[in-house]
């Protein structure tokens, strides 16, 4: 009989002795690979010794079951570990947290084994929740879902039937589509969206929108007057713009003006009376407002000469820049009640057609001008226990509109009215049995500024306090009022707190700007703008202002105006994206560049903002240079005269007034000058209002110091 080899006794189950240094084919582990990485050393390295491991006599007894379910890794040598690495399935262990976790919180039953007493509660006392270590538990889940949904919302979708039924549901209004499924063979298709007070009409044909309807019926004819208005401002959502593609026509305009009567018609839900409507307050102060601004136009009138075709447009802007405001209704694009109180460059009119005076609807055709700063009259829900709560009444003002001033302050004034208060009418009588009246309403007036205005601390604080309203403590962040006009790197609360004690920062910006030569030839200077803020303030970012009556806002109106002024001045100088100061146009026509300007521009917000500005003379036959100290070594030594660089500062007073604080043109203190000085001071003030932009206004003073 043949000798059996060593393999075929291994197959036939024989007792001999096997090898240590020899690999081992087990059965449970089937064709298990190691998953050590190549940089550690194969087993096969250590078979040379084998022999000599203390490992190579527990290999020749049978495993007992301790060391079957739990792999001798405790108190183990070099070699030991290496063994591990290599056969052991407890390696692929190493690769997953939770595995090893679990790895760890058996090492208490091995023999001889320390037991570490780890397991998934004590990970989770540690601070290591399941997410940290793979995959999430539903909570988490659930949240980068709504997280996900949320960002989904903000995207409206393309201009659809099915698009506009969506949108409606979203915002909590009912939709219907009729035909539900598909349109008709003709093409037409309607969407019917409905709330508690307000209905909107969409047809459609061959996916183009053709008509839009919007109605209020349960309001009275003060609101239903404005249907027609607000149905070609929806349309114009809706509708295509000459020059674009119908892949650029979303729902983001339609969703904001569905948006706004959604969260009125709520207010005016089941939780109201049947005599309460928030449509028919926002109407009824519209009515007021507008009576005093025909009331101030027409006497801004008088001002302009009768033959000048601008005459009206220049009333008009007067009384919305300088007065109590321009009210529209459904115009800039939007639809509700706005009004209108800044216009960036108010005096620079815009040649083309002339526009319907009685249609402020053609404005909302392109939508809101970014010239334009606006407010929106809303109505917001506010327990009335804390705060006025909205009255519907067209008198907020009187008939004759002015009464006469007080001893102290000549002249007259608005003849605001206190309309009585507005009850929640019940099914029984109003007035109760105990002699009381009916619950009021938790509902309050609140203006959103468009754009919102960039105000300091101090002065947001105190608008805001006029109105009743504090400022929660923990919204009040370090930023700068700087920093957040410009966006500068590094704006945010932290830094911003290190840059109040830190060193002045410099702004520096480029910008081309038009300007005439010495032939009165059209050039470009280019000015190299420097922003040095000598004091640093908090900045707030003002958006919107709660209201008990419009007499209010008229109080605010001219703060606004002048912190306005300022937002836009220096926004224009130095902000990354800003218009060119020319046209197409002019720019064409415009034949050489002269050379650079240095203009060096001081800001100070408190307690009157304060513009400085340094730059050089204007002179004949030479370019101008980038340095403001013209002044050489050699024309110092030479004794040349030297003309030191024009100095002038500007204070925006209440109502982006303007008045010279400070100068170097003209001899003396700026109340000791001469009458003609004066004159020349108060040109240069105007030029300043009228240019409405830094760059130009130096231009302008640099020849007209040239001149004078």
């Amino acid at each position: 009989m043949a000798t059996p080899t060593p393999s075929s006794s291994a197959i036939k189950g024989s007792s001999a002795p096997i090898n240590a240094a020899t690999p081992q084919s087990h059965h449970h582990l089937g064709s298990f690979t190691s998953p050590a990485p190549r940089s550690v050393p194969s087993p096969t390295t250590y078979r040379t010794q084998a022999g000599k491991s203390p490992f190579n006599a527990a290999s020749h007894q049978p495993p007992s079951s301790s060391t079957i379910q739990n792999h001798p890794t405790g108190g183990s040598t070099g070699s030991g570990a290496n063994r591990l690495l290599g056969s052991s399935p407890a390696a692929a262990m190493l690769e997953s947290p939770a595995a090893m976790a679990l790895s760890l919180s058996n090492m208490g039953g091995l023999d001889g084994g320390i037991g570490m007493g780890i397991s998934m509660s004590g990970l989770s006392a540690l601070g290591i929740s399941a997410s940290m270590m793979g995959r999430g538990d539903d909570e988490e889940r659930r949240k980068r879902l709504e997280a996900v949904v949320a960002l989904v919302k903000t995207r409206p979708g393309k201009v659809s039937p099915e698009g506009l039924e969506l949108l409606a549901r979203n915002c909590g209004m009912e939709a219907m589509l009729d035909p539900p499924l598909a349109p008709r063979r003709n093409g037409t298709r309607e969407c019917a969206i409905a709330g508690a007070t307000v209905l909107v009409d969409v047809k459609f044909a061959k996916h183009i929108v053709k008509n839009v309807d919007i109605s209020f019926p349960t309001s009275t004819k003060v609101v239903n007057e404005h249907c027609e208005s607000a149905a070609r401002v929806l349309k114009e959502n809706l509708s295509l713009q000459p020059g674009l593609s119908t892949i650029t026509l979303t729902l983001e305009k339609f969703s904001k003006n569905l948006e706004r009567l959604a969260r009125l018609d709520k207010l005016n839900g089941p939780s109201s009376a049947p005599n309460f409507n928030c449509f028919e307050a926002i109407a009824a102060v519209y009515r007021s407002l507008r009576k005093l601004y025909e009331h101030e136009k027409m006497a801004a009138m008088a001002l302009f000469d009768p033959q000048d075709p601008d005459a009206e447009d220049k009333a008009d802007r007067e009384v919305m820049c300088k007065k109590s405001g321009r009210p529209q209704m459904n115009c800039h694009g939007n639809v509700g009640l706005n009004l209108d109180y800044w216009m960036k460059q108010r005096k620079v009119l815009r040649r083309g057609p002339r526009r319907n005076p009685d249609s402020a609807n053609e404005e909302s055709r392109n939508g809101p001008s970014p010239d334009v700063f606006t407010m929106s009259i809303e109505c917001e829900h506010s327990p009335p226990e804390l705060y006025t709560p909205v009255r519907i009444s067209s008198a907020w003002i009187s008939e004759q509109v002015e009464k006469p001033g007080e001893p102290d302050q000549p002249g007259s004034t608005v003849d605001w009215l206190d309309p009585p208060p507005t009850y929640l009418a019940t099914q029984q009588d109003m007035t109760l049995g105990d002699g009381s009246f009916g619950k009021l309403p938790s509902v309050r007036f609140v203006a959103k500024l468009d754009p919102p205005v960039l105000l300091p601390l101090p002065v947001a604080t105190n608008i805001l306090s006029s109105v009743g309203v504090t400022l929660p403590p923990d919204s009040i962040q370090a930023t700068t009022f700087d920093g957040m006009l410009l966006h500068l790197p590094g704006h945010d609360p932290v830094h911003a707190a290190q840059a109040l004690v830190g060193p002045r920062k410099i702004v520096q910006s480029q910008r081309p700007v038009l300007g005439r030569g010495a032939d009165g030839e059209e050039v470009i200077n280019t000015h190299n703008n420097s922003l040095f803020v000598s004091k640093y303030d908090y900045g707030w970012l003002l958006e919107e202002i709660p209201f008990a009556h419009p007499r209010q806002l008229m109080q605010i109106i001219p703060i606004l105006r002048q912190y306005a002024q300022l937002n836009t001045l220096i926004k224009d100088s130095f902000a990354s994206e800003v218009t060119s100061p020319y046209g197409t146009a002019t720019k064409a026509s415009v034949s050489r560049q002269v050379g650079t300007v240095a203009v060096d521009i001081s800001l100070m917000c408190t307690p009157v903002p304060r513009v400085s500005l340094v730059f050089p003379h204007n002179k004949d036959g030479e370019d101008t240079q980038a340095d403001t100290n013209m002044a050489s070594v050699d024309a110092l030594l030479a004794g040349l005269d030297l003309i030191s660089p024009i100095s002038v500062t500007m204070e925006i007073l209440p109502n982006a007034d303007i008045t010279v604080a400070d100068q170097n043109l003209y001899q003396g203190d700026v109340s000791m000058i001469t009458a003609e000085d004066k004159k020349h001071l108060e040109k240069i003030s105007k030029a300043f209002d009228i240019a409405g932009d830094l760059g130009i206004w130096v231009e302008w003073v640099r020849g007209f110091a040239k001149s004078t």
